[in-house]
């Protein structure tokens, strides 16, 4: 599934982790499911005043008013991997980009995709360029 893909899989529910078959033993939460296998929830009450939307991947989380950011974080620190996609390239690879910079709150600099070119890379190739630590 590309990045667009992905987006326009979005569906809004009031019981994310009921509907993904997830019980985390925290109370519901509504939010919006990728997928069929990913989401974002509502932030809860006492992170709201941080953002509108909570996302936790494994022990990291954000929280961000900002749904097109969280999604490009979703797609790239998490779907991406889970799906097996073993290259990247065009409109993925620059959300994968944005998505991996988002994560660790850095900018992403739209120059560097442009003099990438018409590449392709791996998922752990663009995650390095992005962090600037590619190694020859």
């Amino acid at each position: 599934m590309t990045y667009d893909e992905f987006v326009a899989s979005k569906r809004r529910t009031e019981t994310v982790c009921h509907d993904i078959g997830f019980d985390d033993g925290e109370p519901e939460r509504g939010g919006f499911i990728y997928a069929d296998c990913c989401y974002i929830e509502d932030a809860p009450p006492e992170l709201a005043a941080r953002g509108k939307y909570f996302l936790l991947i494994e022990r990291f989380d954000w929280v961000s008013d900002d749904l097109e950011e969280m999604q490009k974080i979703l797609w790239a620190c998490h779907y991406v991997r889970d799906a097996g996609i073993e290259r990247l390239s065009g409109r993925d690879l620059v959300a994968f980009m944005e998505g991996i910079c988002a994560s660790r709150n850095t900018g992403f600099d739209p120059e560097l995709f442009k003099a990438l070119g018409q590449a392709s890379f791996s998922p752990s190739e663009a995650e390095a360029i992005a962090c600037g630590s590619r190694n020859q």
